[in-house]
């Protein structure tokens, strides 16, 4: 069982070290395309509410989207917190059913990783769909050709976590007869009741060219797009993701 739906405060601990980026970065794009609290904006995989909740506090009208109940109940845990009232939904991409409601779409941090490839087509009509005409969706993926190109085998990190110590080790394992991920996270603990926690996710390998392919067929035209959160139109700056903005044609 993936982590999502055992626990989410791990989750935050194991996984929570790119937020600061990609919150600064999400808020650069909302200025970017122009998007203000006047516009309906849908956020796809919202976890626990790290970008949900900061932008909820900033005045933007956005609802998120979450499949697992852990993860559903922590954002709303973290917004009781932070004296924030959310709107926030069980739900995935496979059963989003809303019908041009929304100017923006937001899936960061690697959600549309979690759809199966014999569901993209319905997944991409169903995010055209609950797009307002002339609305922008945002995948923010993980650059897979580039990761595997440069790969280097990842060191154990020794890091505070739960008042104890903790050892992360990495592993990665590629099936590219099913074009899938899988990243294995083993801790070790000291000082604690339990020594070990593991955490296997399996990823669909999705390209910037399948999700090209596939968009267009459902009205969705590539507008922009960025290879890291410090990437910008004026200073580019390359690493490991791809961020793709589609615009949907009216």
């Amino acid at each position: 069982m993936t982590i999502y739906a055992r626990d989410a405060a791990m989750y935050d601990a194991i996984y929570g070290g790119d937020d600061a980026a990609a919150l600064e970065f999400i808020r650069w794009l909302l200025e970017f395309l122009e998007i203000n609290n006047e516009n309906d904006i849908l956020d796809m995989g919202s976890g626990t509410g790290t970008l949900l909740i900061p932008l909820v506090k900033e005045g933007y009208n956005i609802q998120g989207v979450e499949p697992f109940d852990p993860m559903l109940n922590r954002a709303r845990e973290k917004a009781e917190e932070a004296a924030v009232e959310i709107n926030i939904r069980k739900g995935s991409f496979e059963t989003l059913d809303d019908s041009e409601e929304y100017d923006l779409i937001t899936a960061i941090n690697g959600p549309l990783h979690y759809v199966e490839p014999e569901n993209l087509h319905d997944v991409m009509k169903r995010v055209s769909t609950a797009l307002k005409p002339g609305g922008r969706c945002v995948f923010d993926i993980i650059n897979f050709h580039s990761i595997i190109k440069n790969y280097e085998y990842p060191d154990p990190v020794e890091f505070d976590m739960f008042d104890s110590t903790a050892t992360a080790v990495i592993q990665h394992f590629v099936d590219l007869d099913r074009d899938k991920w899988l990243n294995r996270v083993i801790l070790f603990f000291k000082d604690k009741e339990y020594q070990k926690f593991e955490d296997i996710q399996e990823m669909s390998m999705y390209s910037m060219t399948t999700l090209r392919i596939v968009g267009g067929l459902h009205n969705l035209e590539l507008e922009h797009f960025f290879s890291s959160y410090e990437d910008r139109p004026e200073e580019r700056k390359y690493g490991g993701r791809l961020i793709i903005v589609f615009k949907k044609s009216t």
